[in-house]
């Protein structure tokens, strides 16, 4: 069964279809034991193809550990495998995630306008 080019379906959450299975398994025995378990299959890590990357989406705790230069060229290695042309690999937080955080950072924001110096903030 051939793959669906990235430029048929940009963006296509790849989680569902046999691209994720297969880079899992390509994946795992490439990693130290430490990583392995956030690459198995039914793991926190949702994979999207766009373009010539391929899209690790996953929590903040996971982020934190898969996004290293050493993980990131492991799977791009094997993701060019199976796809069969170069791709690059990256690790983003997932958009309930990312909006999360977001939300939490405006918060921060507007708490340090209303700080008056005196390390007390009061919100009005």
């Amino acid at each position: 069964e051939s793959l669906p080019e990235a430029s048929e379906a940009p963006g296509r959450d790849m989680a569902g279809d046999s691209f994720w299975p297969q880079l899992s398994e390509a994946v795992r025995p490439g990693l130290k034991p430490q990583f392995k378990g956030f690459f198995a299959v039914n793991g926190p890590i949702r994979c999207q193809v766009q373009g010539d990357a391929v899209i690790l989406r996953t929590d903040d705790f996971t982020l934190k550990m898969i996004n290293t230069p050493a993980v990131l060229e492991t799977v791009a290695k094997a993701a060019s495998g199976i796809l069969g042309k170069p791709v690059q690999a990256r690790a983003e937080l997932t958009g309930q995630a990312a909006e999360k955080n977001d939300g939490f950072q405006r918060f921060l924001n507007h708490a340090r306008e209303l700080d008056d110096g005196s390390g007390v903030i009061r919100f009005s």
